[in-house]
């Protein structure tokens, strides 16, 4: 009884100790300081990172779609030369109309699966390179033959090429005659690998993970993308990614979405106006804020260290 009896002595001699409440207490400050910084600076500095990460992602965007732009637009001008100046005579020479295409692209060849005229029926008349299953085939159901057929020099929709077998871009220009009708269409195709064409979007990766997306909302389909997996597979379905959803509606701008795959990641969205297409930029959140989990690991680590110190002094105190 009295080794029991001196026993409880002692723990509450320990427990009333001055020593031991300011150990308490310290121990206590230490976890609600812990805490509050844990969360306060994890929120401030993720703010702050989104914003900085934000501007870097709409300036990479808007710099790889004003270089989209620009080579689109100066294609679209080549092909309208190139119909300006066709002799109409040669659309009943295909040899020589064949030859007349050769010169042209070898001087300028910014088309990489060359080009090709039709006729007014879309059936391909001449073309160089000659590519196989090309002369005589019928473009009619592809839609820019259609619309250079109707007046407009266009680009149409991304598909794989069926003389090339790979992603293309095709574009095409009206052949006009002298009274304003069309005689003829002339018609450029780009692959979407064709270097110097994609170049920026499609070699650069945005931090280890991230990257960039081409996509056409007329079309729903990645016309290009960093990842190569995804050219000219359908976007996401409404729903699927809010961000996507807005930019599809006209919007432009950054902000933090989840994707397709269900990561979340930071987003900036600039337009190709050449083409209505545009630009994402875009970095998993995980990689962009990853200054926010060090700092978070940092505190964490602390405040074991303090806690730690206070024990030792705690163990000092209570052996004197």
């Amino acid at each position: 009884m009295s080794g029991t009896y001196n026993g409880a002595m002692d723990l509450s001699r320990i427990a009333n100790s001055i020593v031991t409440r300011l150990i308490v207490f310290g121990i206590a400050v230490a976890l609600i300081t812990g805490v509050a910084r844990y969360f306060l600076l994890s929120d401030f500095l993720r703010a702050d990172l989104e914003k900085v990460v934000s501007s870097q992602q709409e300036a990479l965007a808007d710099y790889v779609a004003r270089d989209i732009d620009y080579k689109i637009t100066e294609r679209k001008r080549v092909l309208k030369q190139l119909a300006s100046i066709l002799p109409l005579g040669l659309l009943e020479q295909p040899a020589q109309l064949q030859s007349w295409l050769r010169e042209r692209h070898e001087f300028q060849p910014m088309f990489s699966q060359g080009l090709f005229v039709t006729d007014v029926n879309g059936v391909a008349i001449a073309d160089y390179p000659v590519l196989p299953h090309r002369m005589g085939t019928n473009y009619f159901d592809r839609d820019y033959i259609v619309a250079a057929l109707a007046g407009e020099v266009t680009v149409g929709r991304p598909v794989m090429g069926r003389a090339a077998n790979e992603p293309v871009v095709p574009m095409a220009a009206p052949i006009i005659d002298a009274s304003g009708k069309v005689r003829a269409v002339v018609a450029g195709i780009t692959a979407t690998a064709a270097p110097g064409f994609f170049d920026l979007l499609q070699q650069i990766h945005i931090g280890e993970t991230g990257g960039f997306l081409l996509v056409s909302p007329r079309d729903q389909i990645f016309v290009a993308a960093t990842k190569p997996e995804l050219i000219l597979k359908p976007t996401a379905s409404s729903g699927v990614n809010s961000l996507h959803d807005r930019a599809l509606a006209g919007w432009r701008g950054s902000g933090i979405t989840v994707n397709g795959q269900g990561i979340e990641e930071v987003s900036a969205v600039a337009s190709v106006p050449s083409t209505g297409w545009f630009v994402v930029a875009r970095i998993p959140t995980e990689e962009a804020f990853a200054t926010v989990k060090r700092t978070q690991n940092y505190i964490i680590r602390n405040a074991f260290i303090i806690i730690g110190f206070f024990l030792v002094i705690l163990a000092i105190g209570l052996s004197i």
